[in-house]
């Protein structure tokens, strides 16, 4: 049995562990797999139910309670338990947060873990928990990509036939000025020029604008206005808006263009659509041949998250 707890980084980076999970499963279905990744938004995902299709819809979000306790009381237990009870196993990787949060700093980590079948044999006879970004096999996710696209965007009720004409800009600044060396990090007046020149390539489309930082976003919204752009509008997902993460993700893959500096939370919502993502780079460039999600691997910018 597996117990993934969490994915070392926001909605993004857990997405595109869970496709990774996910790819695993279809190869080893005899295993359990759990996700308590999205516990705010779903609750709990159960692998085995999923695929096995014994439900379909949504599980209720946790309440405070459940969540205190299966984000921090559940954790401890059984980082403990591994110690002492036959049985347990811990994975960790260094971009986990469990490394920090529960004084792990003596125990051994690694920078990835392969999904392979030696790992997944290891998980048969053992409750394995599972923490950080970088659990991955490509080869699963990319023999089973539609499937696995299939099954999480039925899971997360995304729809690719509700695309709407509409250019998604997801707008990352914080740790994007200093993450992979600042490369992929533009400033709120490069994101206005970007985002105008690519409305204005598409002929006028609507935009709609996401972002972790609100005076940036606003930034960009109020410029964006005085260049004459009227069909603009932020997601409710934004920081600091009323919605959550998951409701600017489901805003991004409902767009049919996005613009990204390369964010894993834009190219992971191109992804389970099958989709393709604008860089903010080409833009500025003039380049105007968005990235197909089957590039992003070998794309210089893109590939910085996407591995």
């Amino acid at each position: 049995m597996i117990i993934h707890l969490e994915g070392g980084g926001r909605f993004g980076n857990q997405i595109i562990n869970l496709i990774h999970f996910t790819g695993g499963y279809f190869f080893h279905p005899e295993l359990k797999i759990y996700s308590t990744q999205f516990l705010t938004y779903f609750g709990y995902l159960d692998l085995h139910k999923l695929l096995d299709k014994k439900y379909n819809k949504h599980r209720k979000p946790i309440n405070r309670y459940q969540r205190v306790f299966l984000l921090r009381i559940l954790p401890v237990l059984i980082i403990n338990a591994h110690k002492f009870i036959p049985g347990f196993k811990l994975f960790i990787t260094n971009d986990s947060m469990l490394k920090k949060k529960h004084f792990l700093f003596n125990f051994k980590k690694e920078d990835s873990y392969k999904l392979d079948s030696s790992f997944f044999d290891v998980c048969k006879n053992n409750t394995c928990l599972c923490a950080g970004w970088s659990f991955r096999n490509w080869n699963y996710v990319e023999e089973k990509g539609d499937e696995i696209r299939n099954i999480l965007s039925n899971f997360f009720s995304l729809n690719k036939n509700s695309l709407q004409e509409r250019i998604g800009a997801h707008i990352r600044s914080t740790d994007f000025e200093t993450h992979a060396g600042g490369s992929l990090f533009f400033d709120a007046n490069e994101w206005v020029i970007a985002i105008d020149k690519l409305a204005r390539k598409l002929n006028g489309k609507s935009i709609l604008l996401t972002g972790d930082d609100k005076e940036v976003v606003d930034h960009v919204y109020q410029s964006l206005i005085l260049k004459g752009h009227t069909h603009i509008n932020i997601s409710n997902g934004s920081n600091m808006m009323n919605g959550n993460l998951f409701h600017a993700f489901q805003d991004l893959y409902e767009s049919k263009y996005i613009i990204s500096a390369g964010s894993s939370f834009a190219l992971a919502a191109s992804w389970l659509r099958d989709g393709s993502v604008y860089d903010i780079d080409d833009i500025l460039s003039n380049r105007f041949a968005p990235v197909c999600c089957s590039d992003f691997k070998s794309h210089d910018k893109f590939k910085l998250n996407w591995k």
